[in-house]
Formats: structure tokens, sequence, C-alpha cells
């Protein structure tokens, strides 16, 4: 994989200043990218792990 194509990948205490968790209002930055059409798909855990996010061009999924 090219190294590009991960963001935001080393845990941080606070998060990187941003929301614990990656939903359509606090991955922004994600969905927005996946807007453009580039990437298939993009991925996201929450802050603890618990969760996991997928986001495609047209809808999100959130697994529990």
């Amino acid at each position: 994989m090219d190294s590009n194509n991960a963001v935001n990948c080393v845990p941080l205490p606070d998060f990187g200043k941003g929301h614990p968790d990656p939903n359509l209002t606090y991955a922004h930055e994600l969905v927005n990218e996946l807007k453009k059409g580039v990437h298939d798909f993009g991925a996201a855990f929450d802050g603890d792990g618990v969760c996991f996010y997928f986001f495609f061009h047209t809808f999100y999924h959130e697994i529990v």
C-alpha cells in the first residue's frame, strides 16, 4: 500500500485534536476525500477500537 493512502495512523492520546468517533460528522476529511472518486472506500476505528467504520462513495456503515 502506498503510504500516501493512509492518514492519521499514529495513535495519539488526544486523537490528534480530532474527535474519537469517526462518523459522518467527525470524519468529514475522509468523506470529502472519498467524494473525489479516487479511492474505492475508506475505513476508520473509533477511539477505543470498539467500532469500525466503512466509508464508501455513497454510504457509510458502522460495525459495532
